[in-house]
């Protein structure tokens, strides 16, 4: 028995790298593949998402503007937003002439400008929805690609 042990010590001393291989045997040489042959597949999954990412995520976009929700939420909010512009500039005019028969009213006065920056508010909102990919294409025809403010009833000046 002794001799045995020594001759596996010395062994090992000897020729450290096929002992330990012998040890490890086939079940450890097949669990090392394994995880170099899932890691490479895992990095080549990786890098073709990476790869088709541009092309994918332009399709992704064109969905998500093309669904039902999207376009009546934009349909929908051009409307509000148009309406909106043509409600400030209407109460803009309304307490312009109420400013023109009491002209010292410091309270008219700051009304006045409380509604031009409201009004200036909702012309910045409706020309930005009219520029933004997702809503864009679903304004009425009616409605202006634009708002056009040296028309008086857009013109946020009461």
């Amino acid at each position: 028995m002794a001799d045995s042990w020594r001759e596996r010590e010395d062994d090992f001393e000897y020729k450290p790298v096929r002992q330990t291989a012998k040890g490890i045997g086939w079940t450890g040489v097949l669990i090392a593949v394994a995880i170099v042959v899932f890691g490479g597949l895992g990095i080549a999954h990786w890098g073709f998402g990476v790869f088709t990412s541009d092309i994918k995520g332009q399709g992704d976009a064109i969905k998500v503007k093309n669904e039902a929700g999207n376009r009546i939420r934009a349909q929908e909010g051009f409307l509000d937003k148009f309406n909106a512009i043509i409600t400030a500039d209407k109460n803009l005019t309304i307490t312009g002439e109420s400013l023109k028969k009491t002209p010292d009213s410091v309270k008219l006065q700051t009304e006045l400008a409380g509604q031009m920056m409201i009004c200036n508010d909702a012309v910045g909102a409706y020309n930005a929805a009219a520029r933004k990919f997702t809503q864009q294409d679903f304004k009425d025809a009616d409605l202006p690609d634009k708002i056009d403010e040296t028309k008086p009833e857009t013109d946020c000046k009461g």
